[in-house]
């Protein structure tokens, strides 16, 4: 096996190279920083902003929170059988990467030295584990470094999906055990509580597969498991976070939700529990002026807007509070703080100097022609005019913030309950849910005081309590790429993708302003809403053609089909 050239996620690592070309594993691997050389590559793998990427606040592009003038082709079933995967091909050459040093002949070195570098492979191998599961379902699990005239290797089988996530919760647990907890990590590393939040993203991730897709009975189910094995372990991994009461929900500025996304460092930072610093001698990133500009053609959908609480905690449905559906100004009265603090409006600062605090441009409208809903995000868009102009921006990435660990708990809890192997209190949701909502002083959850919205999708499906803590999760996490899982995961394509076609605003608000004339502006719908795939193929066909027996996993490539036998995944035959 041949080392390449790598490169470090400390700040002073970011300049350490080290050429490994032609080393051997048996000589290379004798002292802790030489793992760390070594595992500090994939740090990159987490992700970053690079040139006008906007990372995660893609990601959800195509669902019921995001679309832009070009639809998901895979939600719209259009995904074909090639002979090749990048994704497939990719991740195996880094899993054989990492397998490299995971294997590495530990007899000269110092095990304490060694034993944090070692956790961090661990980790990082449960990440591409978990991509991998997540986009196929069943894959093949290689734990040494393959041979490439090694037969037997070359043919290992896809093992059932349960079994690998078995396999990603043991090498989480070995990173929790063997990294340093976050009072003694380095900074920018991953510690024990990074490992910990992951680990209950991919046990309520996998657990609430095999629950619903149970339910669903499709073809996408695990035999013989309801899930609650997972999701138990969801819960004991994010309450041991909560009980090691090191991270707190951050409220500070007068618009705490939306300053918490636009910073340079998170070092005092309560909430944010990993993040990477950018630097722009390094490397060049355009997040900012990127979404402020043009979002990236992003624009957020009604569907998402309208389940935005009202200031009283209820929804727009049941609200004593008037709706007032004339302008974004108005949109945004007396409705969840996290609302206006998601999206730009009229008299927003949109540039604010950096020596003076003093607003030198306020947003003035949305360009329809770019932001085809009308609702443009502004979240993750840091302000400040040092970061606007070409690759300046500074803002930082963040990988995993204690919102989500919240969120994770509270849900794990509630499918618990749900399923008679827990029991929900007032309290549960006064340490995660209601945390949450004291930021932005928005009303308490009352466990005691049912919510029956009539209009979301999931009433009448699900206990009242878990629709509304789905609901406290879309909108704390909007924009930050979780959506699309979420829905996957639920199985609940049927209901939010499947004949969808995502609009927003009413055109009437930019005529009646003068910003467009109704000639200037063509994606409008009969009812005079904006509605980006207008007179499209998709709206033509009468919304997304999603195959639920299909389209909730990838197709294995053909190359792998041919080569080692596989059977395809459902539906691709």
């Amino acid at each position: 096996m041949v080392l390449g050239v790598f490169a470090g996620c400390t700040q002073d690592d970011f300049l350490e190279k080290y050429p490994l070309t032609g080393v051997s594993p048996e000589t290379f691997f004798k002292k802790g920083s030489d793992f760390k050389i070594y595992v500090n590559q994939f740090y990159d793998y987490l992700g970053d902003w690079t040139g006008y990427s906007i990372g995660p606040y893609a990601y959800d592009n195509g669902t019921d929170n995001q679309v832009t003038v070009v639809h998901d082709s895979h939600l719209n079933g259009e995904t074909i059988v090639d002979v090749v995967d990048k994704q497939w091909d990719g991740t195996y050459s880094n899993i054989r990467d990492l397998n490299v040093m995971l294997a590495a002949d530990l007899k000269g070195g110092n095990w304490d030295e060694i034993k944090p570098y070692m956790a961090e492979g661990h980790f990082f191998r449960a990440w591409l584990y978990f991509n991998l599961v997540q986009r196929f379902g069943d894959v093949v699990w290689l734990n040494k470094p393959l041979q490439p005239n090694d037969k037997e290797d070359l043919m290992l089988p896809r093992l059932p999906r349960n079994a690998v996530i078995d396999s990603i919760v043991a090498d989480l647990d070995f990173a929790i055990k063997y990294l340093p907890g976050k009072q003694n990590a380095e900074q920018f590393r991953l510690y024990k509580e990074v490992a910990l939040a992951f680990k209950s993203r991919v046990c309520l991730y996998e657990g609430t597969w095999e629950k619903y897709h149970g339910k669903e009975n499709d073809p996408f189910r695990v035999q013989g498991s309801d899930g609650s094995k997972f999701i138990q372990m969801a819960l004991d991994a994010a309450q041991q976070v909560i009980n090691g009461g090191l991270f707190d929900i951050e409220k500070k500025g007068s618009e705490p939700y939306f300053e918490l996304f636009n910073k340079d460092d998170y070092t005092s930072n309560k909430e944010i529990i990993l993040w990477r610093k950018s630097d722009r001698e390094l490397r060049a990133q355009n997040v900012s002026g990127t979404i402020r500009g043009n979002g990236q053609n992003i624009g957020l959908t009604k569907d998402l807007i309208d389940s935005y609480l009202c200031l009283d905690g209820k929804p727009i449905s049941l609200t004593s509070f008037e709706i007032v559906d004339d302008s974004l100004t108005a949109l945004i009265e007396n409705r969840d703080p996290r609302l206006a603090q998601t999206i730009y409006y009229p008299g927003i600062p949109a540039i604010i100097v950096d020596q003076t605090g003093e607003v030198q441009e306020y947003f003035t409208y949305v360009d329809l022609t770019t932001c085809r809903t009308g609702y443009h995000f502004r979240k993750g868009a840091n302000p400040l005019r040092s970061n606007q102009p070409a690759n300046q921006d500074q803002t930082a990435y963040v990988y995993f913030r204690y919102a989500e660990v919240l969120l994770n708990f509270i849900e794990a809890k509630a499918e618990l309950t749900e399923m008679g192997k827990a029991t929900l209190s007032q309290n549960d949701f006064d340490i995660s849910i209601n945390k949450l909502r004291n930021r932005v002083d928005m009303p308490q959850f009352n466990y005691s005081v049912p919510i029956i919205d009539p209009i979301d999708a999931f009433t009448g499906e699900l206990p009242w309590y878990l629709v509304e803590i789905r609901r406290e999760r879309r909108i704390e996490l909007a924009v930050e790429g979780y959506r699309m899982n979420d829905i996957f995961r639920w199985a609940a394509a049927d209901e939010l993708i499947k004949g969808r076609i995502f609009r927003g605003a009413k055109f009437k608000w930019y005529v009646d302003r003068k910003w467009f004339t109704s000639g200037q502006i063509k994606h409008v719908d009969n009812e005079g809403l904006l509605s980006p795939w207008h007179n499209t193929f998709i709206a033509n066909q009468g919304g997304y053609a999603f195959n639920l027996n299909r389209d909730y996993l990838y197709p294995i490539p053909s190359q792998e089909i041919i080569l080692a036998n596989y059977t395809q995944n459902p539906g691709w035959e």
